[in-house]
């Protein structure tokens, strides 16, 4: 069994302090397959506790949040171990890093067919830990920001048991050189049964520090960034399969199963 914690980033100050131990989930079913889902607090199963009685013990909480999370749910579909490389708050670069951390260990791992499903979130989450880096303007931040990930999940050669599959949570595709892997739908417009009207890349972590990564900010540019954002959260506010409370969206148990089973028509 893997020492998830010595081979991946675990950021303890990113997870909520309920959780009684401070690693991955890793589900072992002594399969000849494994998932492996790596992702942010959508990933993660983010919000799923306000489901729960308010007297739930931690040991509750994460077992219904493993539970709930779309990768265990598509690994049993799969009858294949899990393991959930996932936190709150985490940036695409971070995922990609873990990417290659995973890459690095294949030959290790005693499967016959290895899944690998990235989640990716929103643009630029790195810089609001790295607030000194400064774009021309924003489509070069998101262009930049984006080779930077594709760049990083590219350099990994996956073996003959290996299947990638990018997927997105929230947001529009910025990734043309991983067009090959990407899913055609993202989490939200699978869960609203419908494909986006307009383009959003950026929402709730980047938005309060875009104007300070840009050198030059445009008022319009950023009016229009602003306005994308707003029509993002209204779908997610008229989702029945996420979660409504005030700052989250995060999907319900039932918004991990449509995921999974969405990803499972790619498997």
């Amino acid at each position: 069994m893997l020492n998830l914690n010595k081979i991946f980033d675990y950021r303890t100050g990113t997870v909520r302090p309920f959780l009684k131990h401070n690693t991955f989930d890793s589900v072992y079913r002594d399969k000849s397959s494994l998932v492996v889902t790596i992702g942010d607090s959508w990933s993660f199963g983010g919000s799923l506790w306000h489901l729960l009685p308010e007297n739930s013990t931690s040991d509750q909480i994460n077992k219904f949040r493993v539970d709930s999370v779309f990768g265990n749910q598509l690994s049993q579909m799969l009858q294949a171990d899990w393991i959930n490389i996932s936190l709150p708050a985490m940036s695409n670069l971070w995922m990609a890093e873990q990417t290659v951390r995973l890459n690095a260990i294949l030959k290790t791992l005693p499967y016959t067919k290895i899944y690998i499903v990235i989640a990716l979130t929103e643009v630029g989450r790195e810089l609001v830990f790295y607030k000194g880096a400064k774009f021309k303007n924003i489509n070069n931040l998101v262009s930049e920001l984006s080779k930077q990930v594709e760049n990083c999940i590219l350099s990994c050669a996956w073996d003959h048991r290996c299947k990638l599959i990018m997927a997105r949570t929230y947001v529009n595709d910025t990734y043309p050189n991983l067009k090959s892997s990407m899913l055609s739908s993202s989490w939200l417009e699978v869960l609203i049964d419908k494909p986006f009207s307009d383009n959003c890349v950026f929402l709730s972590m980047v938005l309060d520090y875009i104007e300070q990564f840009i050198d030059y900010p445009d008022k319009k540019e950023l009016l229009q960034v602003l306005e994308s954002a707003e029509k993002r959260i209204e779908l997610l506010e008229s989702s029945k399969y996420n979660i409504q409370i005030p700052g989250y969206k995060h999907p319900t148990p039932e918004g991990h199963k449509l995921f999974a089973n969405y990803i499972l028509n790619y498997c």
